[in-house]
């Protein structure tokens, strides 16, 4: 098996540098006349074999067969091919032809096999153009109580089947509609087929990602979207970040490369919503237009720059937190380190403020989690488990915060707990946690590890999931009560630069502050989220996490005004109809009956076409009699008429109720709005009047 899987690579390499491509040199010979004599007219007995093979999936029965040999008609093959194309065998062959060409026999999620392959049987029986076929695939919305007979719901199992995932709905879309695998142009172009680019790849991948504004399942945060809408519009000036970070993601310069690095993926995110502004770590202040701090691997930050953060945050102002217990992107923590010997002070902490504000975390211990555990190489290549290396999925996260409601999966690498002191100020909203099947290991361990299964040794989960971001709120005392502390900074003759308002002395917060912590920077870093490559100086990214988009939706919603925070923190809040409710209990009593009648009729009318089928298939005669023939289609339209009637029926349950919705929507939109205004209009009115009198 190596053998033959080395002479293909080496196959492989030699066409993708050929001079010329295959096709051309196949056309070359055949122009050439070097493909020798076309082969002759098949005979009968080949033919009836071969097209039965073709239309139904089997050989011709032995009767089927002779008379067809023996018919000494001249169109006989035309008429054998027309009559198999009319059968409910070639119809049948051909659903489960594409079944398994479409879904390569995946299990069931969404969809069952049994309606996917009677959608496909219906299509084929009715003769539909196989290019219908392909657009009720792509436009089924996959709903028995929205799909009608022109796109049924069973349609949507090739999407719906594949777990919407983008990428390999992309990949199948390809391979099974274009005839290209574009699996290797996702990250360049196909490196030995000159015309598999990655632009055809992302051109898929874009029509199936595209969005919409309001999407019915973002209700629960459509007064966000608003609210954030009207807030961008009324201040188009993009809000100012003020970023405090020990490791340099603007991009520094390598001594390796002699080059500049890039700048970190989530930074350019961040540069094309906001005025991102470096402050350094050795600020003394902090401008009046900063909106929000981004503060990222805080290490030996002096009592000046503590200070100038706690005041920021007295004063009302908003700030995200990346600390870390091991920072693997900490490239201080190298620094003068014999080769093979660990990093040391890779941690990172404000253990300052977080004494004062009620915020607990610890540098000494990292999460383990044996349940979301990340795959990666081991000693020998193998893959392994890396129980410091987590993947946050959905259920993990805080569906109700717009920071984490849509993120797919978050990766954390060595991350700690973190979390609020007991009785504390301020109340916890966790947005990242482990599972349950998890614990905290000395910090230590996790500095230099030669092999990942090592962290398996002496693991007992504690039963509790640990928080790895959250949301803090509430009211703060400052961690300098006395006011500021003594400075050691000289200031040169004229220079006021830095300078602090001493004037402006916060002992508590002015208003509830709005704090994120989280106990990870590796997080941020590409490799954990991101797949990076340069084209022709021009930089692709491919994200497989939801790392950055956690990032800049924190970032985003933590700049913006105070009202917009308000309503994004809002619980949610839902009122039952009890008289939509009282109409949906009567439209189901009374269909109720009606629809048990027409559900009988058809499964009384799919056992007899099963009966029919199965009779015939059993004699051994394929080929119908006009009898047969008129009875089985007389089935197959009384189907279909008995579904008509069933899906009118299913539809009839929720008429009495759109038809309340209608009747609430106008007065809620027009009839109140229209009553109030008149109200107010009729008071203005009558004051005006009393005071002209």
């Amino acid at each position: 098996m190596n053998l033959i899987h080395s002479i293909l690579c080496v196959l492989l390499v030699v066409a993708g540098n050929a001079a010329e491509p295959l096709h051309v040199r196949i056309d070359r010979l055949i122009d050439g006349g070097q493909v020798g004599a076309l082969a002759g007219q098949s005979s009968d007995a080949e033919f009836v074999r071969r097209v039965y093979l073709d239309f139904t999936g089997r050989i011709p029965s032995s009767t089927a067969a002779r008379e067809f040999i023996d018919n000494k008609a001249a169109d006989k093959r035309a008429k054998i091919i027309d009559q198999l194309l009319g059968s409910h065998e070639y119809a049948r062959h051909m659903a489960v032809s594409f079944d398994v060409m479409l879904m390569e026999r995946r299990a069931d999620k969404h969809v069952k096999t049994s309606e996917w392959r009677q959608y496909l049987f219906d299509s084929f029986r009715a003769n539909k153009p196989w290019n219908k076929i392909v657009g009720e695939i792509f436009t089924s919305e996959g709903d028995k109580n929205t799909s009608t007979a022109k796109v049924p719901y069973a349609a949507a199992k090739f999407i719906m089947d594949r777990g919407m995932e983008v990428n390999l709905v992309t990949r199948d879309i390809s391979r099974k509609f274009f005839g290209m695998d574009l699996q290797c142009a996702q990250c360049h172009d196909h490196p030995t087929i000159d015309d598999f680019y990655q632009r055809d790849y992302y051109g898929i991948y874009a029509f199936l990602s595209r969005s919409y504004i309001f999407q019915p399942d973002k209700e629960t945060f459509l007064e966000y979207d608003i609210a954030k809408l009207v807030s961008t519009l009324s201040s188009p000036k993009r809000p100012v970040i003020g970023l405090i970070s020990d490791v340099q993601m603007a991009g520094s310069f390598d001594p390796q490369t002699q080059r500049m690095s890039q700048p970190w993926v989530v930074y350019q995110q961040a540069q094309q919503l906001f005025e991102v502004r470096n402050l350094g770590t050795s600020l003394v202040q902090i401008a009046d237009d900063i909106s929000l701090l981004w503060i990222v691997q805080p290490k030996d930050l002096s009592n000046d720059t503590l200070y100038a953060i706690d005041q920021f945050v007295m004063n009302g102002g908003n700030a995200i937190i990346f600390v870390d217990p091991v920072a693997d992107v900490d490239p201080v923590a190298m620094e003068g380190m014999p080769q093979g010997m660990p990093p040391m002070g890779q941690g990172s902490d404000l253990p300052e403020l977080f004494d004062a504000w009620g915020i607990t975390f610890s540098t000494e211990e990292v999460v383990a989690d044996a349940e979301l555990a990340l795959q990666i190489s081991g000693m020998d290549r193998r893959p392994v488990r890396h129980y410091g290396y987590v993947g946050v999925t959905g259920e993990h996260m805080s569906a109700d915060n717009i920071v984490t409601a849509d993120l797919s999966v978050v990766h954390v690498a060595t991350g700690g707990a973190v979390g609020g002191v007991e009785n504390g100020p301020l109340t916890v909203e966790p947005l990242l946690s482990s599972s349950s099947n998890a614990q905290t290991m000395p910090a230590t361990r996790f500095s230099f590890v030669p092999d990942p299964a090592a962290l398996q040794d002496g693991f007992a989960p504690q039963g509790d999931p640990f928080t790895l971001a959250a949301r803090f709120n509430g009211s703060l005392s400052s961690a300098f009560p006395d006011g500021p502390p003594p400075t050691n900074i000289s200031l040169a003759d004229g220079d006021d630069t830095a300078v602090r308002n001493y004037a402006d002395h916060r002992t508590h917060s002015s208003d509830p502050v709005n704090l994120i912590v989280v106990g990870d920077v590796d997080m941020l870093a590409d490799h954990l989220w991101v797949q990076v490559q340069n084209l022709f100086g021009q930089q692709l990214t491919n994200a497989f996490a939801s790392n950055g988009a956690f990032v800049v939706n924190a970032l985003e919603n933590l700049s913006g005004s105070s009202d917009l925070i308000g309503v994004r923190s809002r619980a949610s809040f839902t009122r039952p109809f009890t008289k939509v409710e009282s109409l949906r209990v009567d439209a189901e009593a009374r269909f109720r009956t009606t629809e048990e009648r027409l559900q009988r009729e058809l499964d009384e009318t799919e056992r007899r076409l099963v009966e029919l089928q199965s009779a015939r298939e059993d004699s051994g005669n394929i080929l119908l009699t006009p009898a047969q023939q008129g009875e089985i289609d007389r089935f197959v339209d009384q189907r279909g008429v008995i579904r008509q009637e069933l899906r009118a029926v299913q539809r009839g349950l929720d008429e009495d109720i759109e038809r309340l919705g209608t009747i609430v929507k106008v007065i809620n939109i027009g009839l109140v709005p229209t009553l109030l205004t008149g109200f107010v209009l009729i008071a203005v009115w009558r004051r005006n009047r009393r005071l002209h009198e």
